[in-house]
């Protein structure tokens, strides 16, 4: 983001695409909310045992991005995957503040979905639904 900030030097921008991260999720937040803080616990895999050792200390990291991103889809839709063990928004398309969404493709219901299981099945070749939105770009101005 960093890189895409540059690159845009403060005109519009759009990002969009399969992050594989849900609302609330910490690389969502990065994107929404500018900054995210990432705690795990490292895991150690010993090789002479093969034994997982879990015992480690905590790690913090803190990211953060200079864009202020929002997201085309408002509301934001349940879900753009529905597999047979999971369900969730993993596709995202953010704008900065001259672009803006007048309209965006709907999702398929789940009862459409679930006619064939899940997906993807005959009729939705993806594993994802399309994102889509008609955006405008405004002047500074605006």
């Amino acid at each position: 983001l960093n890189r895409a900030a540059a690159f845009a030097a403060g005109r519009p921008l759009i990002v969009c695409g399969d992050l594989n991260s849900m609302p609330g999720s910490d690389c969502y937040n990065l994107y929404s909310q500018k900054a995210a803080t990432h705690t795990y616990t490292p895991v150690c895999n010993n090789e002479v045992t093969g034994e997982i050792a879990t015992d480690a200390d905590a790690v913090t990291t803190s990211y953060a991005q200079p864009l202020n991103l929002r997201p085309a889809y408002d509301p934001l839709p349940d879900f753009t995957t529905l597999t047979d063990d999971f369900r969730g928004m993993l596709d995202h398309i953010f704008l900065t503040p001259r672009v803006c969404a007048l309209a965006h493709l709907d999702m398929f219901s789940e009862e459409t979905i679930l006619e064939e299981k899940s997906l993807p099945s005959s009729r939705y070749p993806s594993d994802h639904m399309a994102c889509m939105a008609l955006l405008q770009v405004t002047s500074p101005e605006q």
